[in-house]
């Protein structure tokens, strides 16, 4: 019975760290690397009107439990 725990665990083990090398294979194969295409700056009108963006915001109020308002 022990036996068949250890080969058990050993097979999960090795298992998992094909797995893991397998992903970490592909996330480095899949990644982008070198200058990007095109860029877009958000933060001017025309670039927001490119990607017909609009900028909102909200007025917050931080409450902590417990506190008088």
């Amino acid at each position: 019975m022990r036996s068949r725990i250890l080969l058990f665990s050993a097979a999960v083990l090795i298992t998992l760290t094909f797995v893991r090398s397998r992903a970490s294979a592909l996330d480095a194969a899949t990644a982008p690397n070198g200058k990007p295409e095109a860029s877009i700056d958000l933060a001017t009108d025309a670039g927001a009107t490119l990607v017909k963006g609009q900028w909102r915001y909200s007025d917050t109020r931080i409450l902590i439990k417990g506190a008088e308002a």
